[in-house]
Parts: structure tokens; C-alpha cells; sequence
């Protein structure tokens, strides 16, 4: 590392030391028992036009406590004050549910019925509430996706994590389909 390489890294950490504690760039809670959990980072805040930060990997860790969904990503624009979710959704209990209603068709017609992306929302809001989420953090939309999220089909890292950005990418157009429908809609 060259000297200037080295002056700029010092300038930064003194920039990022305030007072005691030190800017990693992470969002933490302060829980009961006095310690610290890491819930987000910084970078991944969105600011949708009602103004207020949205965190979407927070409410990923969050909803993905909703019995019908085994993955799900949340999109928050910032151009639209509704959040959305792309779910991989428990197969077990959608199938189950579609039983007890008697809607017909394969999996992946399943995951394309209205009824069926309709209570997954409102499962979802059951979520929000239990929570005790924001009304800005509700998810007003889901795509349902049929395919069990992988490595090998895009949709995870080695590591587990969401491709967030590449997903964006390949589902630019069923992003702004599903916005307007929204719009239409309100």
C-alpha cells in the first residue's frame, strides 16, 4: 500500500470514529437484555416518496415467518410508496390450502391464481400486525414463484443470500407490471 493509499484509509477511519463508537456501516436493535443484533446495513436502506427509509433484508428476516412462504425478497422503490415481495412460497401449506378451497391445477398454475397471491398478502399483513410493523413497511403485492430459490438457478449466492441486484436485473419488467397494476388499481 502505497503512502497516500495509507493517508486516505486513515482519513476515512477517523472520519467514520464518532465520539465512542465507530460507523461499520450496519443497523443494529438494542435488544431487552442490553445487547446488539444486526438487522441491516446502511446501503441497503430505500427512501420511497413518502420519505421515510424502508429496510428490506429486515423485513425479509421478518416475514419469512408467514407459514406459506419459505423465501421471499421485498422491493421497495423510490418511486412508489408500495412495498412488493417476490415469494417462493411453502409448497405444503399452499397445497393445502388449495385443497381446503378446492382451487384445481398443477404448482405452478397455483402459484398465477389471484385467490391464492390474494391470501398470501393477507397472511403477510397477519405478519405486519403480529409485529407490529409500520403500515409503510405492509407488502401490497406478491409474485409468487413456483422454483425452489438456488445457487444454481440465480436466485441465492454460495452464501445463501438473495442476488437482490441480479434479480432486479432479470425481473425489471414484472417489477414495473406489477407497479402498474398497482397504480390502476388504487
Amino acid at each position: 500500500m502505497s503512502l497516500k493509499d495509507t493517508s486516505k484509509t486513515l482519513k476515512k477511519t477517523a472520519e467514520d470514529w464518532v465520539g465512542e463508537w465507530f460507523k461499520t456501516g450496519d443497523i443494529a436493535r438494542l435488544n431487552t437484555d442490553g445487547t446488539f443484533s444486526i438487522v441491516d446495513r446502511k446501503k441497503n436502506l430505500v427512501k420511497p416518496p413518502h420519505g421515510e427509509y424502508i429496510a428490506p433484508e429486515r423485513l425479509e428476516s421478518i416475514y419469512k415467518n408467514c407459514p406459506f412462504v419459505d423465501n421471499l425478497m421485498v422491493y421497495a422503490s423510490p418511486s412508489h410508496d408500495e412495498l412488493i415481495a417476490f415469494v417462493s412460497p411453502n409448497k405444503t401449506a399452499v397445497l393445502q390450502y388449495a385443497e381446503a378451497k378446492n382451487l384445481s391445477g398443477d404448482w405452478e398454475h397455483l402459484c398465477e391464481n389471484p385467490q391464492v397471491q390474494k391470501m398470501i398478502v393477507e397472511e403477510l399483513g397477519k405478519v405486519l400486525r403480529s409485529q407490529s410493523l409500520r403500515s409503510i413497511e405492509r407488502i401490497a403485492y406478491v409474485k409468487l414463484f413456483p422454483e425452489e430459490w438456488t445457487p444454481a438457478n440465480g436466485w441465492l449466492t454460495a452464501a445463501m443470500k438473495l442476488r437482490r441486484i441480479e434479480i432486479h436485473k432479470q425481473h425489471q419488467d414484472t417489477i414495473q407490471n406489477i407497479y402498474r397494476f398497482l397504480s390502476r388499481n388504487k
